[in-house]
């Protein structure tokens, strides 16, 4: 193979591989492992899944590897989270998708109160989707209803 070949072809394979890689569920499960709020029961190579122990609800990660960004999912069972609840959701975001907790956080509070409007308003029982949050950095959505809130975050 000459040494032109050669590089067309390195190129080629460089071209093909994602440029930002998101982490393994391996490296993310070890980094959650001490974590004071959740306990991971169970890690795949493509999800993990875990239980609230500072909170009441769960956890679902989807780990995006070398083909696309990590999702977090989080519920919790309230329909108005906490101050302490939502500033460890932003820590959470963090650690498993790299955006910025404080950004997370807000997003997450808009988001849901946007929702909560939308239920109040609706005076129905069920789910109400929050406006989605969408910049260049980040990515939120919500879910509330009367016992239950959930957030889903990744980086675009």
């Amino acid at each position: 193979m000459t040494r032109v070949r050669m590089a067309v072809a390195m190129l080629l394979i460089a071209a093909s591989v994602p440029a930002s890689a998101g982490p393994s569920c391996e490296s993310i499960s070890s980094r959650l492992s001490n974590d004071g709020w959740i306990e991971i029961l169970n890690t795949t190579q493509s999800s993990i899944l875990a239980a609230g122990r500072g909170f009441s609800g769960g956890v679902t990660i989807i780990c995006g590897g070398n083909q696309t960004s990590t999702d977090l999912i989080i519920g919790v069972n309230s329909q108005a989270p906490d101050n302490e609840f939502m500033s460890y959701f932003g820590d959470l975001a963090h650690s498993v998708t790299g955006v910025n907790a404080k950004e997370a956080q807000d997003a997450a509070f808009r988001c849901y109160r946007s929702g909560k409007g939308y239920k109040d308003k609706g005076q129905e029982h069920g789910l109400f989707e929050g406006d989605r949050i969408d910049t260049k950095t980040i990515h939120v959505d919500c879910r509330v209803g009367d016992n239950f809130t959930s957030f889903g975050v990744f980086k675009p």
